[in-house]
């Protein structure tokens, strides 16, 4: 998963390079500890290492607070970051950052750019493709595990 997100963090690094720093908001589903979530983070960590990015992480905790209320307060919270910090981009990671939060960014003028990755749901029901969203989808490739 690190390379694939590498690769599509480069497509949005251009954006990025800029005189002053930038930030980057990360939004993950889950919780720091989560073995999923915890490579997925490696991996972004080291695409802006020694770059003057600067990047905020946001958990959800969507797995461990999986009830709507729960997952509708966390989009609620991180949208309050994106209005406090104004990133460039944000970063999502799988369906509830989808769900509960970056869906209401796809398409809107003046939203930051929007990468998702590991997202199991067709992404029309995010509303994406949207001018400002890109990412990877989540498909296991059943035939060739059974080869």
């Amino acid at each position: 998963m690190r390379p694939s997100v590498i690769v599509i963090l480069s497509v949005f690094f251009s954006a990025l390079v800029a005189p002053a720093a930038e930030t980057v908001l990360i939004v993950h589903s889950y919780h720091a500890g989560y073995s999923w979530t915890d490579g997925i983070q490696a991996g972004i960590a080291e695409a802006f290492q020694g770059t003057e990015v600067t990047t905020e992480v946001f958990y959800m905790d969507a797995k461990r607070k999986s009830d709507p209320g729960s997952c509708t307060a966390a989009g609620q919270a991180a949208m309050a970051r994106v209005v406090a910090l104004k990133p460039r981009v944000v970063i999502t990671s799988d369906d509830a950052a989808q769900k509960y939060f970056a869906q209401e960014l796809a398409g809107k003028p003046g939203a930051p750019a929007v990468v998702f990755n590991g997202v199991n749901a067709e992404a029309a029901k995010y509303h994406y493709p949207a001018v400002n969203v890109t990412g990877i989808l989540e498909r296991p490739h059943v035939g060739q595990c059974l080869e």
